[in-house]
């Protein structure tokens, strides 16, 4: 486990409430029947797994979590509600395992790269009172990208880690990703998957989610 002391000083003394929010982890097929998904630190599996620790972490310490899924069929801010109560169409199993029936947990749906194409997913983001943003799942270079930008813009802290992202197997994005690369380590609070553990129980230890623990 990672100290604390070595996280970084203004994450320790921010105000804001931490959220974690995974885009787009569902069990998507190419043309020929195969998962598009792919891993840049070992095998898919390994990714969703070191994936699921944090969330299971976030759960355990009530912190706030947001669902991003690519609509499978219109998206209507309306069936938000009902539809976190369901098992959500092509989510993957380990994911949808650590979070079904966690009740700080929303699902927003799009038809757009960026979350924030619903507005579902701003009202979410009010509602759990986020102010900083634990971000990942997949594209990397794509969904999660826009959805990186879009945060920052709105004035909210992202925070990521290499080890939450997920990147397509069938499109070649080299081209673009030396400039994606450089915007997370720009622009955004990198670490590991580790030290983010530490910074969602630091987050419950010293109060910094107010609102969180009374969920």
């Amino acid at each position: 486990m990672y100290e604390l002391a070595r996280l970084p000083r203004d994450l320790l003394q921010s105000r804001r409430n931490l959220g974690l929010v995974v885009v787009d982890m569902q069990v998507f097929k190419d043309p020929m029947g195969k998962s598009p998904l792919d891993y840049r630190y070992g095998s898919v599996p390994d990714g969703i797994a070191k994936l699921c620790r944090v969330i299971d972490c976030a759960k355990r310490n009530r912190i706030p979590i947001i669902i991003v899924t690519w609509a499978t069929y219109p998206v209507d801010r309306r069936e938000d509600e009902e539809y976190t109560k369901l098992m959500v169409p092509g989510l993957i199993a380990e994911i949808w395992a650590e979070v079904g029936g966690y009740t700080r947990m929303r699902i927003t749906q799009k038809r757009q790269n960026s979350a924030f194409s619903n507005p579902a997913f701003q009202d979410a983001l009010d509602e759990l009172g986020i102010g900083r943003v634990i971000l990942g799942g997949y594209n990397k270079e794509v969904c999660v990208w826009e959805t990186a930008r879009d945060l920052l813009g709105r004035g909210y802290e992202v925070i990521t880690s290499e080890r939450l992202f997920f990147v397509s197997r069938t499109c070649d994005w080299r081209a673009w990703s030396g400039i994606v690369d450089e915007f997370y380590r720009t622009m955004t609070v990198q670490l590991e998957p580790e030290q983010l553990m530490e910074l969602i129980a630091r987050e419950r230890l010293m109060g910094g989610s107010r609102e969180h623990a009374r969920g």
